[in-house]
């Protein structure tokens, strides 16, 4: 059984903020993207990650979250992130020196 990464949801009008938890990977990816489906399909116009408590974020899940921003945005839908720490910063630069780059909104502080 996979541990949990998705800890809590609050939704406050149309912007949910997830906060995050643990190891984000190939096997606990599917478990965060479907989390973010389902508050776009349920009317969220903002989606916040709150990723303080992420241990670990590999370049796979990265590049499908930003494949996924790009997507909701498509629909009218904001994704972001908030409280990178120095891992997903680290995935982040990692990127760029491999010469792809994240979403903008997925380094940033708040999407908007």
């Amino acid at each position: 059984m996979r541990p949990r990464v998705v800890d809590s949801v609050v939704l406050i009008g149309e912007e949910a903020f997830v906060a995050l938890v643990g190891e984000i990977d190939l096997d606990t990816y599917p478990e965060v993207a479907s989390q973010i489906r389902q508050l776009a399909s349920n009317g969220a116009s903002t989606i916040v990650l709150d990723l303080r408590a992420v241990t670990f974020f590999d370049l796979f899940s990265a590049g499908r979250l930003s494949a996924l921003t790009y997507e909701l945005e498509a629909d009218g839908v904001l994704l972001g992130v908030t409280d990178c720490n120095a891992q997903f910063d680290a995935v982040a630069e990692g990127c760029a020196r491999g010469g792809a780059s994240l979403h903008p909104r997925l380094t940033k502080a708040h999407p908007g």
